[in-house]
């Protein structure tokens, strides 16, 4: 039998799917259809795949069932709690308390010592499993990769199929140049920028999006009748010149009207004695001073002239003798075509718009088929296509064992988020389980569908008993199956009452069928708190009478801070305080609110932010300054063009004042640094490149060795290491050079984040998807108002859409633009299905915010009404919320509570003067018992050690036995000293230095203290100071070319903060020949040449002594 949950937010999904399992694999179902406890069989677990919708959700679903197994068979280590499974299973089972914990005990065995048969996995986890063993039917290498990032692969595909057009002569390269250079030329026409082949363009950049958004499964599922037509280009380039010659004729067509209308009231005088209007006059010389088009439309004007024709004339024109049926007759055929031409036209302009880029679709899917070949690679997104192939028509059973398990039990969690592709692919394994008279478990809720943007199908959790052979149950639709085990009595009733009125309005009543919940008895008595706030959504600037300026989202930050300094003044922890928003703007705008209110006010001032924002590997300042030095890199190749030369000057500008700011100066110093002092910071830059084997993730590694300090190294490990695993997997892809990786980076890999660990000072700002399945004690929600109109590209049925148009040369499918402009056209009914879904969509996220609240939910919306947000439907319900209200919506639920009003899942809901509804009281959070610590939690954790760099620089000098040095040699130890100084930069660098020397066996154990001491003291020495502290520019062990070609190589040389250049050469041992001056004073030479008006002084300094001999 298939168990169908459609569980509302908070009603204990996660419960009910592990205490499933726990049945499953602790009993046995008799041919009676009663479970007994299993005495014999083992292993059970093999049999049975659960699958959840996110990695996290499987980890913690694998951790409940081992600890709730573990509570039952009293094997957790202080645990003195009974299991909630317990009773509900001794009642199913027919047995023991003794009884059940000797099965748990031995179940618990059998998985823990069978871990990589416990099959708790995501979707897309359990399909690669199946892929990778048809990989050969699937024409797939045994070890491909799976590629995670779509965008990535299509941009690199793009680029090379452009690329590949400078190399290519054939008949299809001079197809795809003529079609860009149409693309682009139509591109002119319009005014638009059309150099499509500037990889920095916006217009580069929007072909790489598009080709991502279209690439969803509507066209996945229609690929081969799309490739069939995109194939045969000429049906397109005819396609094309029908919606042109559509477009060219209505515009000629609307032209003839309006001058034909025109020439009649000239002929009949009424123009020039004002029988007609002169807004008509106007509006007809607009359209045909444009040809027959006019952007503006027909406006006011014309729509009242279609109502009636007498509102063409003026009042003495509508009696005038020379006003005739005949003008009459063709003043409305001018309007009438005016009123035809903006239907027409506006939705061949809405086609035409993607019609160039559609058609470089196969184009770029042919390359993205070559770069699958070449990496053997496949997106993640084509997993789904590629077992609909394999498994579509198979033998179910012949797929079992093709991958070794025969499962006989599916526990599917978050139905409402899986794709009809992979719906498609599951089911036949579901119908074979249920073929053979097994159970199995879908869990999911309509409402929380938000991830429809990924393909998922909410249209299926209401159909599923329907796709399945055998009987279904469906439970929770009825409010006696439906209790909030999570929220507080006042925040289910406000919600309940809000969404049911909600979607009585917007429409969606059937969707939101079991929306309302009973309270749970353990939150019978608890009672919360709930704040709606409505602020005026206008900007009001400050005036001179004294008026203050009003800017709305600054007044729901403050009503969000001003609640959660009350939050935490009655007790609650920061951590268990949530801000949720819908984007990484809003994010960002309410972590700068914090940590702004935290300079003033004493509780912000130590609470930490946990956020996507805030953990940003590219937030952080080592690794904004690792990349700053990339750029640096990238942009020193050599440019011969004045006006590229132009743009990389500010660019390496930019580069240069992102590089001060992130070694810690301030914004004007900083500033100041990049116009004033460029050579300094290039040559320091530069240093990295000078290195034997120079490839992305060395350069990488040197940057870290060379310039962040150990402070850094420290406080940003987690950073600094995940950004070294981003350089990592991209050098895995092939392109591992710096630019390469300088235009992923700006795209996807700035936007990676790290984890972040449980912090109870830190307060939890996330967006609303990442929020799904979570809760928490107090959530904010400051910006709840959402926008209602998308934009984003759909794909449309061509059925019937193009009467006048051969339908062979039509596409099955075209990509357009999902806004009001198709309102009025031949896919009317398609955009408002888009609509509607989008409208559901948008609901669902309000849903899913509004229900992560334990105690109390504070909202904040502006008074926006329009048409393009929610927030009118959500007024309406609250003014719609009386007493009354509540008692039919009681009545629909088959409630009376007529005896006592507290048992009432409604609640009426009342603004008070307009502005706020609040339910219950602010809350003090309960002193709850603390739960024991499960064996599954790390008993103690240990802080991550410093990141370690080592740029390997001289890593092949070192591995070489025939090279090693011997220090007890003088000339080798002056060798091995030189190479540790020239790692010295600042009395800092002392340490991480002599730690490279050592474990790369320069300098034996036996000597490091000595040498240590001994190098620690020159440094220090004050009379050295300047050398390695307040520089502003250094060079250590650099060429300094001559003009005869010679190469000189001082050991130091530094600009001193006193403005001189000091050059310095290191010597060790007792000899002091005449020669050693003579060498420093070319150096000395050189330097005074090439730099004229700067002091320049030399030096001998012998460390071994610390006598600083002066040269002349």
């Amino acid at each position: 039998m298939l168990r169908v949950y459609k569980a509302s937010a908070g009603s204990g999904k996660t419960f009910t799917l592990a205490r499933e399992y726990i049945t499953l694999v602790l009993g046995t179902k008799g041919e009676d259809g009663r479970y007994r406890l299993n005495r014999s069989r083992r292993e059970m677990h093999r049999s049975i795949l659960a699958i959840t919708f996110t990695n996290k959700a499987t980890e913690e679903m694998k951790s409940r069932i081992i600890h709730e197994l573990a509570v039952i068979a009293r094997l957790e280590p202080g645990w003195t709690k009974e299991s909630p499974y317990s009773d509900y299973l001794m009642n199913l089972y027919g047995c023991s308390r003794d009884e059940l914990r000797e099965a748990a005990a031995k179940a618990l065995k059998d998985l823990l010592f069978d871990f990589n048969f416990f099959h708790i996995s995501t979707i897309d986890a359990f399909f690669q499993v199946i892929l990778r063993t048809f990989a050969r039917e699937a024409e797939l290498t045994g070890s491909y990769d799976v590629e995670l990032d779509d965008k990535y692969v299509i941009a690199s595909s793009v680029d090379r199929l452009f690329e590949d057009l400078n190399h290519r002569d054939d008949p299809e390269a001079r197809r795809i140049t003529a079609w860009l250079k149409a693309y682009m030329k139509s591109l002119i026409d319009e005014g638009y920028s059309f150099n499509i082949f500037n990889r920095d363009s916006e217009l580069h950049s929007g072909l790489i999006q598009f080709i991502d958004d279209v690439s969803n499964e509507t066209f996945m599922l229609n690929y081969e009748s799309m490739m069939a037509y995109l194939g045969d280009s000429d049906r397109l380039v005819e396609f094309a010149r029908e919606l042109n010659r559509i477009a060219a004729a209505n515009k000629a067509r609307t032209l003839n009207a309006c001058s034909g209308a025109m020439a009649a009231i000239v002929a009949a005088d009424l123009d020039k004695k004002k029988l007609v209007t002169a807004n008509f006059v106007n509006l007809l010389n607009k359209w045909i001073n444009g040809g027959g088009y006019h952007k503006s439309g027909y406006g006011k004007t014309g729509e009242n002239i279609l109502l009636d024709v007498e509102n063409a004339y003026s009042a003495a024109g509508k009696t005038s003798s020379l006003r005739t049926q005949a003008i009459d007759a063709l003043i409305i055929e001018a309007v009438e075509s005016m009123r035809v031409i903006m239907e027409e036209n506006q939705f061949v302009n809405c086609v035409r718009k993607n019609l160039y880029t559609l058609g470089l679709l196969s184009r770029v899917y042919s390359s993205i088929d070559d770069y699958r070949k070449e990496h053997e690679t496949i997106l993640l997104s084509d997993t789904n296509s590629i077992l609909k192939r394999i498994i579509g028509d198979a033998d179910t059973p012949f797929v079992y064992e093709r991958v070794g398990v025969w499962f006989n039990h599916f526990l599917i969690d978050e139905f409402q988020d899986t794709s009809r592709m992979q719906w498609d692919n599951l089911r036949p394994l579901l119908n074979e389980s249920l073929a053979t008279d097994n159970d199995n478990l879908v869990i999911g809720d309509l409402k929380q569908c938000i991830y429809r943007f990924r393909g998922s199908d909410p249209s299926l959790i209401s159909n599923v008993h329907n796709d399945v052979v055998g009987h279904a149950e469906v439970r929770g639709e009825l409010l006696a199956d439906n209790t909030n085990w999570r929220s507080s009595a006042e925040v289910v009733r406000f919600n309940n009452t809000l969404f049911t009125l909600m979607a009585s309005e917007m429409g969606f009543s059937e969707q939101y069928a079991g929306v309302a919940q009973l309270v749970s008895s353990k939150h019978s008595d608890h009672h919360g708190y709930v704040k709606l706030s409505r602020i005026s959504g206008k900007k009001v600037k400050a005036d001179s009478d004294g008026s203050e300026e009003y800017e709305p989202r600054r007044a729901a930050l403050e009503i969000m801070g001003n609640e959660i300094a009350r939050e935490l003044q009655a007790g609650y922890r920061p951590a268990d305080i949530a801000i949720l928003v819908r984007g990484r703007k809003d994010g960002v705008d309410v972590i700068d609110y914090l940590l702004e209110r935290g300079a003033s006010d004493p509780l912000f001032r130590e609470m930490r932010i946990v956020s996507d924002n805030a953990l940003l590997v590219s937030r952080c300042r080592s690794v904004r300054l690792i990349v700053s030095v990339l750029r640096y890199i990238s942009s020193s190749d050599f440019v011969s063009s004045p006006s590229r030369k132009s743009r990389r000057e500010i660019a390496r500008l930019l580069n240069r004042y992102e590089y001060l700011l992130s070694r810690g100066a301030a914004p004007s110093e900083a500033l100041d640094g990049a116009i004033h002092s460029p050579d300094s910071v290039e040559e320091l830059v530069m240093e990295v490149t000078d290195m034997d084997c120079v490839n992305l993730t060395s350069i990488v590694e040197r940057i870290i060795s060379r310039y962040i300090s150990p402070d850094d190294l420290a406080r940003d490990n987690i950073f600094i290491t995940a950004f070294q695993d981003l350089v990592a997997d991209f050098s895995d892809r092939g392109a591992a050079d710096v630019s390469a990786f300088l235009k992923w980076w700006d795209g996807a890999g700035s936007k990676v984040a790290v984890a972040g660990a449980p912090d109870g000072k830190a307060i939890t700002i996330l967006t609303i998807h990442k929020a799904k399945g979570l809760e928490y004690k107090c959530v904010h929600i400051p910006f709840a108002g959402l926008s209602l109109e998308s934009g984003d590209i759909k794909w449309f049925d061509t059925v019937g859409v193009f009467p006048g148009i051969d339908p062979a040369i039509v596409p099955p499918l075209i990509p357009l633009s999902c806004s009001s402009a198709l309102a009025e056209t031949p896919v009317r009914g398609q955009y408002e299905q888009y609509v509607c879904e989008n409208l559901l969509d948008e609901f669902n996220v309000l849903y899913v915010a509004f229900t992560r609240a334990v105690d109390e939910l504070v909202v904040t919306l502006t008074d926006d009404v329009g048409e393009s947000s929610i927030n009118r439907f959500l007024f309406s319900a609250v003014e719609k919320a009386t007493p009354d209200t509540c008692v039919t919506l009681e009545h629909n639920a088959g409630i009376d509570s007529s005896r006592d009003r507290h048992l009432s899942p409604f609640i009426p809901l009342q603004m008070y003067e307009g502005d706020v509804l609040t339910l219950g009281s602010p809350c003090r959070p309960s002193h709850e018992e603390k739960e024991m610590p499960t064996a599954m939690e790390p008993a103690e954790t240990i802080e991550m050690t410093d990141y370690y760099a080592n740029d390997r620089a001289d890593l092949w000098a070192d591995t070489r036995i025939d090279s090693i040095r011997d220090i007890t040699v003088a000339r080798e130890r002056g060798i091995i000293l030189h190479d540790l100084m020239s790692r010295i930069r600042s009395p800092r660098d002392i340490a991480r230095a002599m730690r490279q020397s050592t474990r790369a066996g320069m300098i034996p154990d036996s000597e490091a203290d000595e040498i240590l001491d001994l190098i620690t003291r020159r440094v220090n020495d004050p009379g050295v100071s300047s050398w390695f502290n307040g520089f502003s520019r250094l060079l250590m062990e650099r060429p300094v070319i001559t003009s005869s070609d010679d190469s000189q190589r001082p050991d130091r040389v530094v600009w001193t903060a006193d403005g001189t250049i000091d050059v310095i050469d290191y010597k060790f041992g007792i000899e002091r020949p005449a020669r050693y001056a003579r060498q420093v004073s070319r150096y000395m030479s050189l330097l005074r040449d090439m730099y004229p008006s700067t002091p320049v002084r030399g030096y001998i300094w012998y460390l071994d002594t610390g006598e600083i001999v002066p040269v002349k």
